[in-house]
């Protein structure tokens, strides 16, 4: 099946229908995902605390550009990612917390923790910076602040692939 045919149905709608159409299939795509996961399909697949989490934080940001999508506001992406911010201040909030737990009990390194600390701190200054236009007045800045976001997503995954792949896990 070609990809023209999987998109004739929505090539006829508006930007605007488009928009919503999009959001809501993404918000409840979502609350789907976070609804397994927390067992109401699947209960065989034990899933952590922290998954759920952000399972949790991934609907409330869909929630967000469905009902920033549907107020058809100019304003909508920055308040989308302000959201999205917010939710990376509470779970970097959740992560620092698990570590110092950790750290009490020598499971982690000092190094790890700190790298928690200061992933906290950086998600706090964001959301601060993002309350204020004023802080991004350039397009060279809006494109910066992207760079940073996807970079340090690319660090988070491949820390993880590392301790996938590191003996004796």
């Amino acid at each position: 099946c070609s990809g023209q045919e999987t998109t004739d149905e929505f090539e006829q709608l508006s930007q605007y229908e488009l928009m919503i159409k999009y959001t809501k299939t993404n918000r409840d795509l979502a609350d789907v995902e976070l609804q397994r996961a927390m067992g109401k399909y699947d209960r065989v697949i034990a899933v952590p605390r922290l998954t759920i989490e952000r399972l949790r934080s991934n609907l409330t940001v869909a929630e967000e550009q469905f009902k920033q999508a549907n107020m058809a506001s100019t304003g909508g992406r920055e308040v989308v990612q302000l959201r999205h911010a917010e939710e990376k201040v509470r779970l970097a909030k959740m992560e620092l917390d698990a570590g110092q737990r950790l750290r009490a009990t020598d499971t982690i390194k000092e190094l790890d923790l700190q790298r928690l600390q200061l992933r906290y701190d950086l998600a706090r200054l964001k959301v601060v910076m993002l309350k204020n236009p004023d802080n991004f007045v350039t397009l060279m800045d809006s494109m910066e602040r992207r760079m940073d976001r996807l970079s340090e997503e690319i660090l988070s995954l491949d820390q993880r692939l590392s301790q996938l792949e590191s003996p004796g896990r």
